[in-house]
Parts: structure tokens; sequence; C-alpha cells
């Protein structure tokens, strides 16, 4: 007989989380972006200013046109551009996780296995991003982004395998027949 202060219980009530700590990990991802968005304004805003100057352009949007031998894209230097291309990767497969974790806490089903993985995409993102804005040595940014890939499809593949296959899907199912 189970009785309230059993070791079942007691054991149950340490490995219970607050569902809203899974929100942690995506408000690092929030300020991680926040981060390479200034690092690029920071780069490219004098980096922009001081070509303008040097060139005697008055114009600036010759460095939209493609056709323009000013074009931002040709002329920027891999410290002005690698950052703008790390913010367009923050808004790629992030998108996922920030997607997966709302799934989680809308359903209840985060638990610290979910937590632990959520830090883990979260650090080796800041890692990735740090590796793409500064020496872009690009087999390491790969290997890190690699290893980014595979906690988000564990995260995705068990919150998926967990709805397909439990009470979650149910519900739906049922309300489709």
């Amino acid at each position: 007989m189970i009785t309230p202060n059993s070791s079942n219980e007691k054991m149950a009530e340490t490995t219970a989380v607050n569902q809203e700590d899974i929100f942690g990990p995506m408000f690092a991802m929030f300020f991680l972006s926040s981060v390479v968005g200034f690092t690029v304004a920071s780069r490219r805003v004098p980096f922009i200013r001081a070509y303008l100057k040097k060139h005697r352009i008055r114009d600036d949007t010759e460095m939209d046109n493609p056709s323009s031998p000013h074009y931002l894209l040709k002329i920027s230097p891999p410290y002005v551009y690698n950052p703008s291309n790390n913010l367009k990767n923050l808004f790629e497969f992030p998108v996922l996780f920030y997607s997966v974790i709302l799934y989680l806490f809308v359903t209840n089903q985060v638990d610290i296995w979910y937590i632990r993985a959520a830090w883990i995409y979260a650090g080796l993102r800041c890692m990735h991003s740090f590796i793409h804005c500064n020496s872009n040595i690009v087999i390491y940014r790969f290997l890190v982004f690699l290893a980014s890939v595979q906690v988000l499809g564990y995260m995705l593949f068990r919150a998926g395998w967990a709805h397909f296959s439990g009470r979650t899907s149910l519900a739906i199912w049922a309300s489709l027949g």
C-alpha cells in the first residue's frame, strides 16, 4: 500500500518540473538573436558610413542595386556580412525550436529531459553564432550546427511520437470522427 509519505511519492515530487521552466532556453535564444542583431548594426553602420565617405557616394541607394559596383553584398568584408548571415540563420531552425517549446507547454508535457535538451540546444546555437560572427571556421560551425539539429530532432521526434501515439492525439482523432 502506498502511503502519502512513501518513497514513490517523494520521487515523483523531486522529478516534477515547473512547466514554465521550458521558457528559459527560449528567452536565451531571444537574447542571442538580439545580441547578433546588435552586432550586425554595430559592424554594418560604421562600415557603410566609412565606405560612403571614402568613395564620396552621396546616394546610398547604389548599395542596394545588385548591378552597382558599390552593391553592399559585393563590397562587405566577412566581419560585416557574417553576423548578418547568422541573424538570418536564427530565423530558420530556431523557429522549429520555438514551436516545439510552445507545444510542450500548451500540452503540459514539459519534463526535465525537454528542459535539458532545450538548454543544450540554446547553448549550441550560442556557440554556432559565436563561431559564425567571429572566426567562421566552417567545419567547426558545421559540427556545432549538426549537434544542435540532432538535439532539436530529439525534441521534435519525442514530442511527435507522444502526440501521435498518446493521449494528446486521441482527442484530436476523436474530434475528427
